[in-house]
């Protein structure tokens, strides 16, 4: 087990040094600060958002959980198919590093990374919205169950992006496919019959249950169906099942990128010996 955690943990450092070195670093803080700046843009042109410190932490949850996808393509679109399409796997064949082992690898840097900075970010906003709204009564607690809730639905991003980035020897192919997957599961989300899991398979979605279960923790009368029948705020059970569902489904998609992602990995390799 420790060696295996051990060949984990070289290739996250063999991503972190490659990720501090290339454009993708600079790419995350531009699309964290650009997201920022829509933030301030939507605001100003909906009047949403500045009436109360709930407003504004409703607001900007939505606005980093729902464009975060777009934001991050730049980032995770050649995660795993711009090595091969760059042809840079040499590293990983000369540790011959399994296959699930270089994809799990990299799930876990762009996990840590992408969580921490969105963490960071988050901070931020707490610092400066509790100094906007100085008379607000919101507790701590419930920013930070915000923030959890955030987080849980950003690693669902992550790792559908990564799962889209392993089907693909092409980054670009990765990339538009990227947009039209990210498109296809939020309209999934919405015409799916209740029985099947409406609003339950895109914790990233508008009309997700982690959504409804934000609104509710800052009292935003939001329309969310079909959870309009929920009212108040929610108990410690339907909290933690929002945050189970996310990591859930976030699992889900690592589990597709270890069964696609290891045919794509084989075929590279057995053809470049």
């Amino acid at each position: 087990m420790s060696k295996k955690l051990n060949r984990l943990f070289l290739i996250v450092k063999k991503e972190n040094i490659t990720f501090a070195r290339s454009r993708k670093f600079i790419y995350l803080i531009l699309a964290l600060f650009a997201l920022g700046i829509l933030q301030i843009a939507l605001i100003i042109a909906f009047n949403s958002g500045k009436s109360s410190l709930e407003s504004f932490i409703y607001a900007t949850y939505n606005t980093y959980v729902q464009f975060l996808p777009l934001a991050l393509i730049p980032i995770l679109s050649p995660s795993i198919s711009g090595e091969k399409e760059n042809k840079t796997w040499n590293f990983y064949k000369i540790h011959t590093f399994k296959n699930w082992e270089i994809i799990l690898g990299k799930s876990i840097f762009y996990n840590i990374s992408i969580l921490i900075s969105m963490g960071i970010v988050w901070i931020l906003v707490a610092f400066i919205s509790v100094i906007i709204f100085k008379d607000s009564r919101l507790h701590y607690s419930y920013i930070l169950l915000v923030v959890l809730i955030s987080l849980a639905s950003i690693s669902c991003i992550i790792n559908f992006e990564i799962f889209i980035s392993s089907l693909f020897s092409k980054t670009s192919i990765a990339g538009l496919s990227t947009v039209i997957g990210w498109i296809s599961v939020t309209v999934i989300n919405i015409l799916v019959p209740r029985q099947l899991g409406k609003g339950y398979l895109t914790p990233f979605a508008k009309d997700s249950y982690q959504t409804h279960i934000v609104a509710r923790l800052l009292s935003i009368p939001d329309y969310i169906f079909p959870f309009t029948h929920l009212q108040g705020q929610p108990i410690f059970r339907e909290v933690t099942s929002a945050l189970i569902y996310a990591f859930a489904i976030s699992l889900f998609w690592v589990s597709l990128s270890l069964i696609f992602g290891r045919y794509s990995f084989s075929k590279i390799f057995k053809t470049n010996k």
